[in-house]
């Protein structure tokens, strides 16, 4: 197995092969071939979320290829690369549907290390299961606060937002998987509350999946912070219910321990785990 950088050289020879979710919003992608066939068999998609720190959002091998060292490959390839571009980290969060079988092995092979006080649970509640208010999406947010759709947030805000996002939980939790391409997101199933100022105090990021639609990132700042999340989740879910329909369902994934007590609160613990979600590191030695 020989891995590489893909660019426009050898783009035509990857992409075809590659499954089209791999191809969003990445800054880096890393290629391997068979070497006895020449064949594109795997590609791995990552991004820069902060200072010198990659994510790997993506990572695929087709399932003939699986078990010959793809992975691995990839992963190593990858982390050359990484290392050439000055990164001083690399994470990846291995979830439900993000991933492939085996990853989390190939990771702690390469020298990953997982790490568990960020691990999380995935959970889920039915639209059928939440009462008449939520459904209505009581707009409860607070004085001066209004919530926008992702959709009606311009490039400049959002830039301008993102690289200063700091949560009332300490700097790091607002940057926790997330993606600064808006199209990463469902766009009009996402949200950002916006102070007097047009600043971005909060932010609830999901993604939709036919029927489902999963809460990716969830934060807010201030003192006001609580009811900002309250007014965010209850507007998420009362849109997703005129979209979804009864039968469709709310995933919430990696949020603060707060944002998941008023979710508890709002679903009236009418929710059901299933999955989990773990953060594993890679970090060089200075």
């Amino acid at each position: 197995m020989t891995g590489t950088l893909i660019n426009e050289t050898n783009s035509d020879m990857f992409l075809p092969a590659v499954p089209a979710e791999a191809l969003v919003a990445s800054d880096i992608f890393i290629g391997v071939t068979d070497d006895e066939t020449d064949t594109a068999c795997g590609v791995l998609a990552a991004e820069a979320i902060g200072d010198h720190i990659l994510a790997i959002r993506f990572m695929w091998v087709a399932e003939e290829y699986r078990g010959r060292g793809a992975g691995t490959e990839l992963v190593l390839t990858f982390m050359e690369a990484a290392e050439i571009m000055d990164a001083a980290s690399v994470v990846c969060v291995h979830s439900r549907g993000n991933v492939s079988d085996g990853v989390a092995e190939t990771l702690e092979k390469c020298g990953f290390v997982r790490d568990d006080e960020q691990t999380s649970h995935i959970y889920a509640v039915s639209m059928s299961e939440l009462g008449d208010g939520v459904k209505g999406a009581v707009d409860n947010a607070p004085a001066g606060i209004r919530i926008c759709p992702l959709s009606k947030i311009d490039d400049k805000q959002w830039q301008v937002g993102g690289l200063n996002w700091k949560s009332a939980d300490g700097p790091a939790a607002g940057f926790r998987a997330f993606a600064r391409r808006r199209g990463s997101y469902d766009t009009e199933l996402s949200f950002a509350a916006l102070d007097k100022q047009e600043n971005i105090v909060g932010i609830l990021l999901g993604t939709r999946n036919g029927s489902e639609y999963e809460f990716q990132t969830l934060s807010a700042m201030g003192e006001q912070s609580p009811r900002i999340l309250l007014a965010l989740i209850d507007h998420a879910m009362g849109m997703a219910a005129r979209v979804l329909g009864s039968e469709g369902r709310i995933i919430i994934s990696p949020v603060t321990q707060h944002s998941m007590k008023l979710f508890e609160q709002i679903t009236e613990g009418a929710y059901i785990m299933v999955g989990e979600t773990a953060l594993y590191t890679y970090t060089w030695l200075t």
